[in-house]
């Protein structure tokens, strides 16, 4: 059942990742950008950011579990970078 949900999954999350906060600044100038060029220019950009966004997710989570990484260990990682780049911002020495 998963393997039938995962391409689904992975489109929601695609189509989600166009309202993300650090993109919706910018859906005016773009859209309206896409909308001068061709009428149905919005159209073609939403679904060529949610296709790519789709299958970049896909294909990442389909490297990542074939790779055999420990999930636990990508996210400790991941947030002890976080952390670094948060001290590097608040502490000016850094």
């Amino acid at each position: 059942m998963a393997d039938v949900l995962s391409p689904v999954l992975a489109y929601a999350a695609g189509a989600l990742t166009i309202l993300s906060p650090c993109v919706l600044p910018l859906g005016p100038i773009v859209l309206g950008s896409a909308a001068q060029a061709h009428p149905r220019g919005p159209l073609a950009l939403a679904g060529g950011l949610v296709t790519s966004f789709t299958l970049t997710g896909f294909l990442l989570a389909t490297i990542g579990a074939a790779s055999g990484f420990d999930g636990d260990w990508v996210r400790l990682t991941g947030a002890a970078l976080l952390i670094a780049a948060g001290v590097a911002l608040v502490v000016p020495a850094a």
